[in-house]
């Protein structure tokens, strides 16, 4: 049946150097090195060549990497990726393309590759600043390389987003608020800020049921996004969405697009 031409894609790379506690998305913990990862990007390389001679990306406005960590899978098979996109669409600075990194796998020569191959817009899943409430959720940096991170995106990016955590088990009002104030002091354009939630299956599920773990409380949560946005409004952002917001001009209009159909 004849539609109206896709206007946004999303890409997905579903590997991560390990699975956070909380985690239940459709991704595995591989090493960077696994061949499951070479064979994954060459069929996906594929279908967007596919897709591109059916006439369904000519009309592209923005494009989406996520996972997963795209970061994870490093920079030869990003190329191979980014190249298979620019040429099979218009892959121009007015298409917003997004990627997805996490701090231990972007590197300063990543920033500049992928930002040379046509990325303009970079989200870093920090989480926190708070070593403790990293450990806490499983991630695979500290606070310090999620600094490091942030600071090698706008070498190139003027477009850098971090997405942020709250209502972790152990994480107090005044570990949250000083994560979003780090955020802001790093001058990010665009902080999503997500709930804790525990989903069936995982780890800290697991954890709930069997006691080792609080259940998350919608109070603390609640009080939680209070507190980012009364940070974040004084800061010049702007709420427009749910969990995220940005300032004047750097709204994602990949998000954008799921919520407008």
């Amino acid at each position: 049946m004849p539609h109206d031409p896709y206007r946004a894609l999303y890409l997905h790379v579903p590997f991560c150097v390990k699975r956070c506690s909380y985690c239940d998305f459709t991704t595995s913990a591989v090493a960077a090195d696994n061949p499951r990862i070479d064979a994954y990007v060459e069929d996906l390389c594929l279908a967007i060549r596919r897709k591109s001679k059916e006439g369904e990306l000519s009309a592209i406005e923005t494009v989406y990497l996520g996972g997963g960590t795209p970061s994870h899978i490093g920079m030869s098979r990003l190329s191979m990726l980014l190249y298979a996109l620019s040429t099979s669409m218009r892959l121009e600075p007015d298409v917003e393309c997004s990627m997805e990194a996490n701090p231990e796998s972007l590197t300063p020569n990543m920033v500049r590759d992928i930002w040379a191959l046509g990325v303009n817009r970079l989200s870093i899943g920090v989480q926190s600043f708070d070593d403790k409430v990293l450990e806490t959720i499983g991630r695979a940096h500290d606070a310090q390389a999620a600094c490091r991170a942030i600071e090698a995106a706008h070498e190139r990016f003027t477009n850098v987003s971090c997405d942020l955590m709250c209502g972790i088990p152990g994480q107090s009002a005044e570990s949250f608020e000083r994560s979003v104030s780090r955020a802001i002091e790093l001058g990010v354009s665009h902080i999503s800020v997500y709930p804790l939630t525990i989903e069936p299956h995982t780890p800290f599920d697991r954890m709930v049921l069997s006691g080792e773990l609080p259940e998350p409380d919608d109070d603390v949560e609640a009080e939680q996004m209070q507190i980012a946005q009364s940070l974040l409004a004084a800061a010049g952002f702007e709420r427009y969405e749910v969990a995220s917001y940005a300032k004047p001009g750097f709204a994602c209009r990949h998000n954008i697009a799921y919520w407008t159909g």
